[in-house]
């Protein structure tokens, strides 16, 4: 399961990260049917806790994640368990577990600046920060062998019970989904 260069990605993405996620991404990383998102389902944080406002994430979510093509490797899906617990300092934990992939990822809230946040690091070195005004859409960088590359991952959920894990990376000045991970809580 690959998030943020990777899963959620980081999932972060990612978590992925990565995941992816976040990673995701991710690294790992990291929700519903729909790409845009609305008061409705952001993960935004009203107050300065992100894990009070997240506690529908506590728990083990089953995923699915499309992968792109990327060096080399050929488009193909992937499927891992993403586990959310609360953790010090208001975050939340996320750990990915898949059968080629692991990632730790935490998510977090800045009530000074309102600035949401989140980083990890997954089994393939890849490490992953990105930021977000809204709690939806987080953007920053992921580094893997020494390279960075601008990261986007945008989340959203449908129903207490899916999420969602869109994770793009920017080349050249054009973004391009690397990975789409969708979770059912189990």
């Amino acid at each position: 399961m690959r998030r943020s260069i990777s899963f959620m990605g980081v999932l972060s993405a990612a978590l992925v990260v990565a995941a992816a996620s976040s990673v995701s991404v991710p690294s790992s990383a990291s929700v519903a049917s729909s790409s845009s998102a609305s008061a409705d389902n952001s993960m935004s944080s009203s107050g300065g806790s992100m894990g009070d406002h997240m506690a529908f994430l506590i728990g083990s979510w089953n995923c699915t994640v499309k992968l792109a093509m990327t060096l080399g490797a050929p488009e193909n899906t992937d499927h891992g368990v993403v586990t959310y617990a609360k953790s010090p300092g208001n975050t939340l934990h996320a750990h990915t577990a898949a059968a080629d992939y692991a990632s730790d990822q935490y998510y977090g809230y800045n009530p000074k600046t309102k600035t949401h946040w989140t980083s990890g690091a997954d089994s393939d070195g890849i490490l992953v920060w990105e930021t977000s005004k809204d709690g939806v859409t987080f953007k920053g960088t992921s580094i893997a062998n020494g390279v960075s590359t601008p990261t986007r991952d945008t989340f959203t959920h449908a129903s207490a019970t899916t999420i969602r894990d869109v994770t793009e990376i920017e080349t050249k000045g054009t973004w391009s989904t690397l990975a789409d991970a969708r979770c059912t809580k189990m």
